[in-house]
């Protein structure tokens, strides 16, 4: 959505027709798959591989990159 949807008293339109059938179907689908989803994310010797160790930002670089908040605390600062 964008910033411009919303309006006082509501919002620019209503939900188009359907629109939450497939909501909820897409719901059932994904409930379906979830298990094989975790076991991917969580057991996957390739995915694991691949994001261990991306992403670690120590509390130098942080500060040095001007991080705030939950990224900042994050770097144990």
């Amino acid at each position: 959505m964008m910033h411009n949807y919303f309006r006082i008293r509501g919002v620019v339109a209503n939900l188009p027709y359907g629109w939450i059938d497939k909501c909820l179907d897409f719901y059932d689908y994904f409930l379906m798959g979830l298990a094989e989803y975790q076991k991917l994310i969580t057991r996957n010797p390739i995915f694991l591989e691949r994001v261990e160790g991306v992403g670690i930002i120590g509390g130098e670089e942080a500060i040095n990159w001007g991080l705030s908040g939950p990224m900042l605390r994050a770097s144990k600062i």
